[in-house]
């Protein structure tokens, strides 16, 4: 049996998001599906492989591997671990629903998905995923490893460091800076920029 085009390190609900994106995308496209852990086979029926055993019996194989684990620190873990075994990671895959500006630039291992709107001149680092329904504004750079949740509002001229969360529904008003390492809570408006490992919620978000 050949080697799936697309393999997912993860086999949890965001999987099942970011498989979407792919049936989109590769509507032809074989999809596997690996996980350490407890894996919810029902939500993959008809749509994709699981294969057995743990995320080292994925390597190793010609697909194109995505890390579909939703927080940044997890992903890092099973990125880290499974670039130490010679994955080659995948290009960005776009949700057909996702308007992205041409000039937009992306690292490897990036997901955008449906309904989201990138400007122009966006940079979006390694590993990092766009959810469902985001909007980010001109001339902004994400880092590597950033997950930006559903319907998060990121103004232009915007710069977020690595490993950082962005919270369902909040919004990073213009100019801004979102150190690494940083939370921002669901429903959050951030209007002074965030330092380094901070987490902050409310509005206007404050640190925690």
């Amino acid at each position: 049996m050949s080697d799936p085009d697309f393999i997912l390190l993860g086999a949890g609900g965001h999987a099942s998001d970011l498989l979407t994106a792919i049936e989109s995308a590769f509507p032809n496209a074989t999809v596997a599906v690996a996980s350490d852990g407890l894996v919810h086979a029902e939500r993959f029926a008809g749509r994709a492989d699981v294969l057995p055993g743990e995320l080292n019996a994925a390597f190793g194989r010609s697909s194109r591997y995505l890390s579909a684990i939703g927080y940044p620190s997890e992903r890092r873990r099973v990125v880290e671990r499974a670039t130490s075994a010679g994955v080659v990671w995948s290009g960005a895959v776009m949700h057909g629903d996702a308007t992205v500006h041409p000039s937009t630039s992306f690292g490897s291992d990036v997901v955008i998905l449906g309904q989201s709107w990138l400007s122009a001149h966006v940079s979006i680092g390694d590993h990092s995923n766009v959810a469902y329904g985001v909007t980010i504004g001109h001339d902004s750079v994400l880092g590597s490893f950033v997950a930006v949740m559903p319907g998060a509002c990121i103004g232009g001229d915007v710069t977020i460091g690595n490993d950082v969360l962005i919270g369902a529904n909040a919004t990073v008003l213009q100019g801004l800076s979102i150190g690494s390492g940083s939370v921002v809570g669901a429903g959050a408006v951030v209007t002074s920029g965030v330092s380094a490992g901070s987490t902050v919620i409310g509005v206007p978000a404050r640190q925690r």
